[in-house]
């Protein structure tokens, strides 16, 4: 199983923030108000040596990404064309914070659990807890997707996607993005019976 590395984070997207230094900068929107949107809380608690990612990459960037797969994936162009925002919090597992780590896990599983989210992925073993949830608009339209998952002995990470989502082709962003679980939901919906997944 692949998991989302602080090197791999920075490696895999480095290309794409190249891409943004060379465009206009424009001031950063507020996606706080988009349904799909979700506040993970405040990471500044995290010891300054704690090895510490996060990337955001934004709407206008997602769109000039989008063009430059153009006719050669456009499977990717679509999927790309129709998001606003991928942001990743990733950290390194320690002694010291990983009782933090799994505060915030639970802090926002409560949240979306109580906030009309879907859980469609659960899995937890000894050293290692996923969760995958999506939030559906209108029953059919899926304009949010959250990834939360701790390895005891590697990273956490946590994944908010904004934007509308094809589950179909979601697990594409897993292959692009390194990002851990999204190949779990292929195909997937919430009236799945088997969305939630349990293993020990």
């Amino acid at each position: 199983m692949k998991h989302l590395t602080v090197k791999t984070i920075i490696k895999q997207t480095f290309l794409l923030l190249l891409i943004a230094a060379f465009t206009t900068s424009a001031q950063k929107k507020d996606y706080s108000n988009e349904p799909g949107y979700v506040n993970f809380g405040n990471f500044d608690e995290f010891a300054p040596d704690d090895e510490v990612a996060e990337v955001t990459i934004e709407q206008n960037l997602l769109k000039m990404v989008s063009k430059l797969a153009g006719e050669k994936d456009k499977e990717m162009a679509s999927l790309l064309g129709g998001l606003k925002l991928i942001k990743v919090n990733s950290f390194e597992v320690t002694k010291s914070n990983r009782n933090k780590i799994l505060s915030i896990i639970n802090s926002v599983d409560n949240k979306l659990t109580n906030s009309n989210w879907d859980r469609i992925v659960y899995i937890k073993k000894k050293t290692n807890i996923a969760n995958i949830y999506i939030k559906t608009v209108d029953d059919n339209l899926i304009e949010g997707l959250v990834v939360t998952n701790i390895d005891f002995d590697g990273e956490a990470s946590f994944v908010n996607i904004v934007g509308h989502i094809d589950l179909e082709s979601i697990g594409r962003l897993s292959e692009k993005f390194n990002i851990p679980h999204l190949d779990k939901i292929t195909g997937k919906n919430k009236n799945d019976e088997n969305n939630d997944k349990k293993d020990k």
